[in-house]
């Protein structure tokens, strides 16, 4: 039984904390951060916050500093608690300026986080007033919960247990505190889920990384239901005590034991029959979308976005079928859907922007406009379909979103922001002449141009919700379409300028709706008259983005449906057809603006005073993120002791990460540092590796080894998707044995690296992958090597089909000089099938094959009772063919017979620990083809 305590506690930090040894071959694939925009941060004091902010922003500090007090009082009122320490807040004026942060990776869809570290939370400015007091709020809350959860003594060990913390939990009160009133679109969501047997139970919901994409949104709102159940159901008081249980005990059934007398199981199915019964009497008497019109889009994701050309022929979309968002143009039946970009998604186009009106063709039907961003910038795009060109427009804009062409001439309105805010903007397709429309606080969206374009119709929120405006382009005067206290969004005109099609929510249903706008120029626009608006569809779950087509016939649409958004086409609704509910002979939901409620008066924020008392610039502050040490002693197995401590300072920009192992009983020693300075575009990395330990040989005589390591990275992005990495590395290695032996590698290593795989969860389902290094072992500085290694990783996959991808990778090796490197050829990551030791040489060629099939994509099996919870999520086939050689010189390799072959086949078991933590199991069984004799493989992650 000796030795096996401390080996096991080695093992345990190793795997948690140790760093890979330093090798210039260790590939790195992934996206890029692109640091653009460098800022002067300040700090504005309240009672409660340090709201860190940049002078560009400081407008907006009055207005901030009001919600997060708000957000403040309400929250710890409704925990109570109170928060000895001013809470760390960060403001960015845009998503740009966001995704630069260096607390943590965020990406497109990322609308504020919060960290346990520092207990900081982090939230952009989008422009809506009403989303930026609903994210402030709901981030605000999780610092409220880090603040009961993690504490005391020793914060480090207690950051261990948000493993056990369910994120429906932790997400779903955020929600109930943020929103003062339930979203139409968060119903939505529950009520598609409901009504059609498709609800996750709660237990599916301890974390979230196991979810699809769009699944994420959903998963919010069930926790947002479920603490809103639990405080109809059991009391207000009960929500409180429930995170206050919590901290007390991390089995999650004796929590609601102790809170509501019940356990989660009989919890989640008294919720889930509550959800059933609540939604099903709202959809009850409704229609599904298929009565509207023809489904023209069949993937599994989300289609939106749709715009008729010109000529009515051509549809064009946004889908993100492959993974992203990406623009396609379908005939109008539905037939012959081509991605329009295609590999300039990741060379010219990062990302599509697609709030608003993402799409727009030009009067000629040629081209496309829509907005996107490229390193971290915003551009007006437009690409000719004809010639297959794309334009790039760069505006004095900080955000451009939803562009709509004229109908007659070569101009494009457009959303941009400036300051915060977002108004509405007109330039030329050269982007030479740019005029602002619209000068005002409010959030303005979704602009589209009249038949005449003498008009532009559009979106703006006023106090909380979404109204019509309709702007003069000569005069600019504005006038006020809908004044209501629902939203009015998605407008589009008819083609002869008489009626405007939208989406409304009048009873609580995202519907279509139109208004009927030939009284317009005989009205007093100060007066806001009534006008007439008819319900066109009365649908169980929710439209989006209608457009009638140029011919007047037809209307198009989007349906979410199933967790899916998918495109129909129908013809126009013809306005007589009867309502249920409605006399016979009655327009069908004529709805006159007189009779709704008004809308709310009651202000985003109460008129308290700005609670700001000072403003201070930013001092560099660094403090501690996690420490763990450990420290073993027996009088027959010795000493042994660990540590892990990591430290960084507000803004992220430096980190500092040591790690330290020691066993007397072995004489082991291990140790490493890193520190990363991130502030600039190139980011720095200087690293350091040692470790001595002693063994005996066959002889039993003692030797001791020791190795140490150290290495300088830069890395420079030149986008998203490519970098170049340049390294140098030092290594030393000493073995005592009665003599002393000594040497030492110096060398220098170049990488180009791109990556523009996109995928689902645990697969890469497109793209390419490309590794180029250069290494240059040198002899001077009292190097004792000279030789020169080439390195070409290459690899690319095929999106066959939804359950189908075809992936190919090229590995090539050369090494040249005194005191080149060897290869083997064989493994389980390079030719299946071949044992390791059977080919070798410093020239290696090989190509992999492997043809991937989901057999079970949705299988969602929880293991329970084991711990950690094994999560099974799904299985996939893979049939596979390696081919390569592995050689010294050239003759040796004269044809394709001198090369190795191997044919296998291969399961790969996706699964994730705690819901959380994905691993892919993978077992691999490869042949020989010479031979015909096999070897089999178990190994963690994928192959490539």
């Amino acid at each position: 039984m000796k030795k096996k305590f401390p080996l096991f506690f080695c093992l345990l930090f190793s795997l948690l904390f140790l760093r890979n040894p330093l090798s210039y071959s260790d590939v790195s694939f992934g996206k890029n951060k692109v640091i653009v925009d460098q800022h002067r941060w300040y700090i504005a004091e309240t009672e409660h916050f340090q709201i860190h902010h940049y002078p560009e922003e400081r407008h907006l500090i009055p207005k901030v500093s009001k919600m997060l007090e708000k957000a403040y009082e309400k929250v710890t009122g409704d925990l109570n608690i109170s928060i000895e320490k001013k809470t760390p807040f960060f403001l960015y004026m845009t998503h740009n300026h966001f995704e630069q942060n260096n607390i943590a990776d965020t990406g497109e869809g990322v609308g504020g986080f919060s960290e346990p570290y520092k207990n900081r939370f982090v939230i952009p400015i989008t422009g809506s007033d009403k989303e930026l007091e609903h994210v402030i709020t709901h981030e605000f809350t999780h610092i409220a919960m880090f603040n009961i959860w993690y504490g005391g003594f020793w914060k480090s060990a207690s950051l261990m247990r948000f493993v056990f913390y369910p994120l429906w939990i932790i997400e779903g009160l955020s929600e109930y505190e943020s929103r003062e009133e339930w979203e139409t679109y968060d119903h939505m969501l529950l009520r598609d889920v409901a009504i059609s047997d498709m609800i996750i139970p709660l237990g599916k919901l301890h974390n979230f990384n196991h979810l699809k994409m769009h699944q994420i949104s959903l998963a919010y709102q069930e926790g947002h239901s479920a603490i809103s159940f639990l405080a109809e159901e059991y009391g207000e008081d009960k929500v409180p005590k429930l995170i206050k249980n919590l901290r007390e005990s991390l089995e999650i059934n004796r929590v609601f034991m102790r809170t509501i007398d019940t356990d989660l199981y009989s919890f989640d199915l008294k919720w889930q029959k509550y959800m059933k019964e609540k939604y099903a009497s709202e959809a009850e008497g409704k229609e599904e979308a298929e009565t509207y019109g023809k489904k023209l889009t069949e993937n599994a994701e989300f289609n939106t976005n749709p715009v008729f050309s010109p000529d009515g022929k051509r549809i064009a979309f946004i889908s993100t079928r492959n993974g992203y968002a990406d623009l396609f143009v379908m005939n109008v039946d539905g037939t012959s859907q081509k991605s329009v970009l295609k590999s300039r998604i990741g060379r010219s186009v990062d990302v599509i922007h697609y709030d608003g009106h993402a799409l727009s063709w030009s009067p000629d039907g040629e081209k496309i406009a829509f907005a996107g961003e490229k390193k971290q910038k915003d551009y007006l795009y437009i690409i000719n379909l004809r010639k297959n060109k794309l334009k790039k427009l760069r505006l004095p804009v900080e955000v451009l979103k939803s562009p709509c062409f004229s109908r007659k001439e070569d101009k494009i309105v457009f959303v941009g922001m400036e300051g915060g805010i977002n108004n509405l903007y007109l330039v030329d397709t050269n982007g030479k002449k740019l005029i602002k429309l619209t000068s005002d606080e409010f959030e303005d969206n979704y602009p589209v141009f009249s038949p005449d374009d003498k008009k532009i119709v559009y979106v703006s929120e006023r106090e909380k919700q979404k109204d019509l405006f309709l702007l003069d382009v000569e005069t600019l005067a504005i006038t006020q379409l809908t004044s209501t206290p629902s939203d009015e969004i998605d407008p589009s005109w008819s083609p002869d300028g008489d009626s405007i099609v939208y989406i409304g929510d009048y009873d609580g249903i995202f519907n279509i709706y139109r208004m009927d706008v030939r009284r317009l120029g005989e009205d007093n626009q100060e007066e806001n008259p009534e006008r007439d608006i008819f319900q066109l569809t009365d649908v169980k779950v929710g439209f989006f983005t209608p457009e009638i087509s140029p011919d007047g016939k037809h209307l198009l649409f989007v349906s979410y449906r199933y967790g899916e958004m998918n495109i129909y086409s129908g013809e126009f609704p013809q306005e007589e057809v009867l309502v249920k509910g409605l006399k016979e002979g009655e327009k069908r939901g004529e709805i006159p603006l007189s009779q709704l409620p008004p809308e709310p008066t009651e202000p985003i924020i109460s008129p308290y005073p700005s609670p700001v008392t000072r403003i201070h610039p930013y001092r560099f502050k660094a403090s501690t993120d996690l420490i763990f040490p450990f420290l073993f002693y027996s009088t027959t197995e010795g000493l042994y002791t660990a540590g892990y401590w990591q430290a960084s300072d507000m803004l992220g920009n430096h980190g500092l990460v040591t790690y330290v192992e020691y066993a007397s009983e072995y004489d082991w020693l291990t140790y490493q540092l890193g520190y990363t300075y991130q502030r600039w575009r190139p980011a720095l990395g200087f690293f350091a590796y040692g470790k001595m330990r002693r063994k005996s040989d066959n002889d039993n005589d003692t030797i001791r080894t020791s190795k140490f390591a150290e290495e300088m990275l830069i890395s420079y992005p030149f986008d998203r998707f490519r970098r170049i990495d340049l390294g140098l590395i030092t290594e030393d290695k000493r073995e005592w044995n009665g003599d002393t032996t000594t040497t030492r590698e110096n060398g220098v290593a170049l990488s180009l690296i791109r990556d523009t795989t996109q995928g689902k969860i645990l697969d890469i389902m497109s793209g390419s992958r490309v590794n180029f290094t250069v290494y240059q072992a040198f002899k001077a500085l009292d190097g004792d090597f000279d030789y020169t290694t080439y390195i070409l990783d290459g690899r690319k996959y095929f999106k066959l089909s939804e359950r189908n991808i075809l992936g190919f990778r090229f590995l090539g090796k050369l090494s040249q000089g005194k005191d080149r490197e060897d290869f083997s050829l064989g493994g389980e990551t390079r030719l299946r099938g071949l044992s390791k030791g059977v080919a070798s040489g410093s020239r290696l060629a090989l190509i992999n094959t492997e043809w991937r099939f989901m057999l079970f994509p949705e299988i969602n099996w929880r293991f329970r009772l084991l711990w950690p919870e094994i999560y099974l999520k799904s299985l996939q086939l893979a049939l596979f063919t390696d081919t390569g050689a592995a050689w010294d010189e050239p003759e040796e390799i004269r044809t394709i017979s001198d090369m190795k072959n191997t044919i296998g086949i291969g399961l790969r078991i996706n699964t994730f620990l705690i819901q959380m933590f994905p691993f892919t199991l993978r077992l691999d069984y490869g042949w020989r083809t010479d031979k015909f004799t096999g070897k089999f493989y178990f190994s963690l992650g994928p192959t490539f």
